[in-house]
């Protein structure tokens, strides 16, 4: 009889006890084969390699051949392949029948990659001058005697403008940049000075030149005419830029 009271007393727990080992051997989860899942870090080291030394900040310097202004040079930051920004400009010197002629720009260039590819469009502001240089010897009639006076003439012509622009700007992962792109330049404001010295005259003589009718009419017809060349709008082109990013 105690055998039997001690059997129904014990079965319950012993099953209770089976059926725990079973739902606990249920519970566990099979092996993961690690083999068989892919790795997540080869990806990641292959974005890594297409950042810089500042992460997905990318900068350094680049030059480029451009049309009107032959030859700038600058410094362009990139985020990505989302944006970019430019600071650049640029100094050229020539002689042309001699008269010394020299262009300089600065300008600040954004652009935005819609594809996240090497395309882009964008926008530039700045500032563009030009300046001509000569000398030449200039005749007149003062208070009636006719003379000839060597002459030193400078005109500068300063022009703001906006350029808004497409084009193909690729960067290698080696940092290495290639692009070339196109716009149009669009004068916001012209402004031209000409500025006049007289040689081998006295001051009086000088001053004299300088306030009369027919100077101030020839003089503001050079200045009128160059102040509506910086006004025309141009075509601008950058025929090939080439630059490195870190």
């Amino acid at each position: 009889m105690l055998l039997v009271v001690t059997a129904l007393f014990s079965a319950p727990r012993v099953a209770w006890a089976q059926g725990e080992e079973i739902d606990d051997s249920d519970s566990k989860s099979e092996p993961v084969n690690k083999a068989n899942q892919p790795d997540q870090k080869p990806q990641d080291a292959e974005r890594e390699e297409d950042f810089g030394l500042f992460g997905p900040i990318r900068l350094g310097p680049s030059a480029a051949l451009t049309v009107p202004h032959i030859f700038n040079f600058g410094i362009d930051v990139m985020y990505e392949n989302l944006a970019s920004v430019s600071v650049a400009g640029g100094r050229y010197r020539r002689t042309v029948n001699s008269v010394d002629v020299e262009m300089r720009n600065w300008e600040i260039i954004g652009r935005w990659f819609p594809w996240h590819g090497s395309f882009f469009v964008g926008g530039a502001y700045g500032q563009q001058g030009l300046t001509a240089l000569a000398q030449k010897d200039v005749s007149t009639t003062l208070k009636g005697v006719d003379l000839t006076i060597p002459t030193t003439l400078r005109l500068e012509v300063t022009t703001s403008y906006f350029t808004p622009q497409v084009g193909w700007m690729a960067i290698w992962d080696s940092g290495f940049l290639l692009g070339f792109d196109f716009g149009y330049q669009v004068a916001l404001s012209s402004s031209a000075n000409l500025q006049v010295a007289f040689q081998d005259v006295s001051a009086s003589l000088e001053e004299s030149l300088k306030a009369s009718a027919e100077y101030q009419v020839e003089k503001k017809k050079v200045e009128d005419a160059a102040e509506n060349f910086g006004k025309k709008n141009l075509p601008y082109i950058t025929l090939l830029r080439m630059g490195c990013l870190f």
